[in-house]
């Protein structure tokens, strides 16, 4: 991550009626030389379920002559999503060298370049992921079956809720991720927190060349999280409520705030990366 970042987790011990207390179980976040805590809560009765919000990574790059075309295809099919469907722009890998001379911003971040590397299923520029379900076999996908993949999942129920809310004080971030369980889950569960940011006009190639005023969407700029996530070490029942809170400090200034987004997901990561659920909203 490019900015210094601190994480205070906090699951919350709620002495209402109707709650059970449990005590301190630890979460490892592996980030060195921070303080962290935690507790944990389960209510008497889970939520209803929410609907699902399905997440679609393209990797993408601003010297790949076909990824505009991605870009469009992603934006239609976010368009039709109802609201139901959240894109993510990972420039990285070769494609995503910007152009010396005229490019005003650098896209590239380690985080994107780690997450190609951990699905290690390139099938050439432009590719995507829906959900970043069939790891490790068939993850990624030509961008004409995005549609069919993220309609298929918009059909299916979530096991967990998802709640998200932020601030900006002092040009400093503060995220507050909010877990609901719906159901029991066995699997491994991983958290992560990604910064996006709309409306950059910046160099892109296009059949027609270089275009210097082309509009940049869902830009991944930084993560709040390693690129793999946060491992929840709590047990995963029905009825689990997990809050957490994660800081961003020194917001960059060539960042547009008023484009940025925060996303937020939980995925699988025992046996496959399945994602079970996901958030986005404005910065505040």
């Amino acid at each position: 991550m490019k900015t210094r970042l601190t994480i205070l987790s906090i699951l919350l011990i709620v002495a209402i009626s109707g709650c059970k207390e449990i005590g301190p179980l630890g979460l490892d976040f592996n980030v060195p030389g921070e303080n962290l805590f935690d507790t944990a809560y389960i209510a008497t009765s889970a939520d209803d379920p929410q609907d699902r919000i399905v997440l679609l990574e393209e990797f993408t790059g601003v010297k790949c002559v076909n990824c505009p075309t991605a870009h469009a295809k992603s934006e239609e099919i976010i368009g039709n999503s109802s609201g139901r469907a959240i894109g993510v722009a990972i420039h990285s890998g070769v494609f995503a060298v910007k152009y010396s001379g005229i490019s005003q911003h650098d896209f590239k971040i380690n985080e994107g370049e780690a997450i190609e590397a951990m699905i290690n299923d390139n099938i050439g520029y432009p590719y995507g992921m829906v959900n970043r379900k069939g790891f490790p076999v068939d993850v990624t996908y030509g961008l004409t079956l995005w549609e069919t993949l993220v309609d298929d999942e918009l059909l299916i129920g979530t096991d967990v809720n998802m709640y998200l809310t932020s601030s900006v004080v002092n040009n400093n971030l503060t995220v507050r991720v909010e877990l609901h369980y719906i159901k029991d889950i066995t699997e491994d569960n991983y958290i992560s927190v990604m910064i996006l940011e709309d409306g950059i006009i910046d160099p892109q190639l296009g059949f027609g060349g270089v275009d210097t005023f082309y509009v940049h969407n869902n830009v991944l700029r930084d993560m709040l999280t390693p690129f793999n996530g946060f491992k929840i070490q709590h047990s995963q029942v029905a009825g689990r409520i997990i809050i957490q809170e994660f800081f961003l400090g020194n917001i960059p200034a060539e960042w547009s705030q008023a484009n940025c987004r925060i996303i937020a997901f939980v995925n699988q990561f025992t046996n496959d990366f399945e994602v079970l659920q996901a958030i986005q909203k404005p910065f505040n």
